[in-house]
């Protein structure tokens, strides 16, 4: 069971010391509503927020000039991996993307006051505000839509360069493992997969249409190593790039 050990709506002072430790606990989430700090040689603020994972060594503290107020709150149990996922929270110590801190900073201040700390008063609400915590990063139904089609326009438009799927997620400014769920459920393809689809689909047209080198083919669909990408087409084909050709 996953549940809610204690939590605060904290500003930080700009004097405040930097945290270097080893989490003890299974997790730690922070959002950050406002100002800007430094997680792990990362500068963040307002829409951002970070994790930190049991025994992952993690070094953060608030900017001295516009130190940052967040909402923090402490988890453990098992981790509900789905959750995480949908609410685009790391399942790692690292920063990710908050998507709706205004509605978070209400939320939390309602629930944890001031400066206060918060903790459960028995088993059920600590289960229940620990599953609401996470959800509240959920984007809506038409967001799924927006990420999952900007994902998709941004891919037909860099397939043929040396995208991977993590440029994909920094484009449209959401979690990697997040980004997919969203397109599967939009598309019935992952990301990666739509990828590789689409340049699979683009060196076919190539091979059957042009006489173009297989190594100008395979530089036109984002691949450097003419090798590599005649042993993944025929992978995925079936047929080497050169039997392709000859067949079609």
């Amino acid at each position: 069971m996953l549940k809610l050990t204690s939590g605060m709506y904290e500003k930080c002072s700009s004097d405040k010391v930097p945290q270097k430790l080893i989490m003890h606990l299974n997790c730690a989430v922070h959002y950050i509503i406002e100002g800007e700090g430094w997680f792990n040689g990362k500068k963040l603020g307002k829409g951002d927020g970070f994790v930190t994972r049991k025994n992952d060594l993690v070094n953060y503290y608030p900017d001295r000039e516009n130190p940052w107020t967040y909402v923090w709150f402490r988890l453990e149990g098992e981790d509900t991996e789905e959750l995480y996922i949908k609410s685009g929270i790391p399942q790692k110590s690292e920063a990710f993307i908050v998507h709706d801190v205004e509605r978070i900073e209400k939320i939390a201040l309602a629930l944890f006051g001031y400066n206060k700390p918060y903790e459960p008063k028995n088993a059920v609400e600590s289960e229940a505000i620990a599953k609401m915590m996470l959800a509240l990063n959920c984007v809506d139904s038409e967001g799924e839509k927006d990420y999952a089609q900007k994902a998709k326009e941004f891919i037909d438009g860099n397939f043929h360069k040396k995208i991977t799927v993590e440029d994909v997620a920094l484009h449209v400014n959401v979690e990697r493992k997040y980004l997919r769920v969203l397109f599967v459920k939009k598309y019935g393809i992952s990301t990666m997969d739509y990828i590789m689809r689409k340049r699979l689909d683009r060196a076919k047209e190539l091979l059957s249409q042009t006489s173009v080198p297989v190594s100008a083919v395979a530089l036109s669909v984002g691949y450097d190593d003419a090798l590599g990408f005649s042993r993944i087409f025929k992978k995925h084909v079936g047929l080497s790039p050169k039997d392709y050709r000859e067949k079609f």
